[in-house]
């Protein structure tokens, strides 16, 4: 028998049959397995090999990439990947067709890029055994490194494992787990090598499933033969009921929780699922707005953020109108609510012909709010809603900082000309953002918080600078 290595095509000649392919990397000495022309794996048994001739010299592969260089994405949930091993936990080296798993962030990015489009990724290894080895101990160090996820700031957790025990740890975890995010449980009934691999639609939806405002353990797998859509299970009522098949993991009497489709990212829930009570603080930034000059957030995402129906907001401000004065809360206008459905994304599921128009709370009105609705999570989700208010107002403290360090300057130096010509050009610039504002909200008075507010109030400012020195020129 002539000696090989792993990359090297061979012919082996057993007793029955003649294999051609291409040295694998084995787990067993006594097993040498090999990539056939037709994608499979073959492992044959050394003893019962009659001759191997070697046909080309391979190169041994050596798998060095470089880190890729991908910045957080802040208007992303942050999902982490923790690794148990299995299928879809894996990348394929083309070279030889072995198939290695993947560990990192990298390693998932560059073997499913579609997920950076969906979350900023983090990749951990907690196992690196075979779905049939999973124990309870092992179930209990997934549950530790969940709890530390969560810690660290995870929006949302997937799982990658074995698809024979699976069903067991999703149920185990569903115990263990008491946590307020998603806990996604995927794997893959086929190799990412072979090309009916299910691994890289099942990680999208899984992913996709991570960033929603939901809360407890599921198992994602494909919910047909086909590739057209996902099946989200619970992890209570979810078994294995095929060896081979993609869609082998079914909801045992029980419809699944919802359906997927992994290419458009679009989910559809089919049960009612507890909300989680954790804040996306890009939520309730894209929900505050500029109406009537100051910052306000619609009672209908207010009660989204809430979990309570719009009516109960209406019937509590209602039963203490006397708590909500005109500078707490207002009423919308037919003019500005058409403003607003135009300019707010979140207005699209709005139906049409409302028998009230909206009300809008200004940052004291929603903590009144809080306060009459007398719910916990009422309570949480209206001092993330403070601090957002604060923080788009502190951004525009550097500004006036620059104003009040130009009052101090001298009236006749020459450098500080040179430094008001700038500050001309730079509110220039912001006057161009609030003119666009104007004509995109056709002057009813809605604008987004970020790009009209901080210049109107600068520009008030710096047009008394410079005055002061002398400036003719108006912003």
């Amino acid at each position: 028998m002539e000696n090989y290595d792993i990359g090297d095509l061979i012919t082996i000649e057993t007793e029955n049959t003649t294999y051609t392919g291409t040295i694998m990397p084995s787990l067993n000495d006594k097993i040498i397995v090999i990539k056939m022309k037709s994608g499979y794996n073959a492992g044959i048994d050394k003893n019962k090999i009659k001759s191997l001739k070697l046909i080309n010299k391979g190169e041994k592969p050596n798998y060095k990439i470089p880190p890729l260089k991908i910045s957080e994405n802040n208007n992303l949930k942050n999902i982490s990947i923790l690794s148990t091993g299995g299928t879809v936990a894996s990348r394929v080296d083309y070279n030889t067709g072995a198939v290695h798993p993947a560990f990192t962030a990298d390693d998932l990015i560059r073997a499913v890029p579609e997920l950076l489009d969906i979350a900023n990724i983090r990749g951990k290894v907690v196992l690196n055994i075979l779905s049939e080895n999973m124990t309870p101990t092992y179930w209990k160090m997934i549950a530790e490194e969940i709890e530390k996820e969560v810690k660290n700031g995870a929006d949302g957790i997937v799982i990658a494992h074995g698809t024979d025990t699976m069903h067991y740890t999703a149920c185990a975890l569903s115990f263990m787990v008491n946590s307020d995010i998603p806990i996604i449980l995927v794997g893959a009934q086929r190799s990412s090598d072979r090309p009916s691999s299910d691994a890289a639609l099942n990680l999208i939806s899984a992913t996709t499933c991570a960033t929603e405002q939901i809360k407890g353990v599921f198992v994602i797998m494909h919910g047909e033969s086909g590739d057209t859509v996902c099946h989200l299970h619970k992890g209570v009522k979810v078994r294995k009921s095929h060896s081979t098949r993609r869609d082998a993991f079914k909801s045992i009497n029980s419809v699944p929780v919802a359906e997927i489709n992994p290419f458009k990212k679009q989910i559809k829930y089919l049960t009612e699922l507890e909300k989680t009570n954790k804040i996306n603080k890009n939520n309730i930034k894209d929900k505050i707005c500029i109406i009537r000059g100051v910052a306000v957030m619609i009672d209908r995402d207010l009660a989204e953020l809430y979990q309570v129906e719009t009516r109960r907001i209406n019937e509590q401000v209602k039963r203490n109108i006397e708590r909500f004065p005109e500078d707490f809360m207002f009423q919308l206008t037919k003019d500005e609510l058409e403003i607003w459905k135009s300019q707010n994304a979140t207005s699209n599921s709005i139906k049409m012909g409302l028998r009230k128009m909206p009300l809008a709370f200004t940052e004291q009105g929603v903590y009144m709010l809080s306060a009459v609705l007398k719910s916990k999570v009422a309570t949480e989700v209206s001092l993330s809603i403070m601090r957002t208010f604060i923080q788009l107002k502190n951004q525009s403290v550097p500004y006036f900082d620059i104003i009040k360090r130009l009052e101090k300057l001298e009236v006749d130096s020459k450098e500080t000309k040179e430094l008001l010509d700038k500050v001309v050009q730079v509110v220039t610039a912001m006057q161009e953002i609030q003119e666009e504002a104007k004509e995109n909200t056709k002057q009813i008075g809605f604008r987004p918080f970020e790009k009209w507010n901080i210049c109107v109030r600068l520009k008030s400012h710096l047009q008394k600078v410079l005055r002061k020195y002398g400036f003719s020129r108006t912003i």
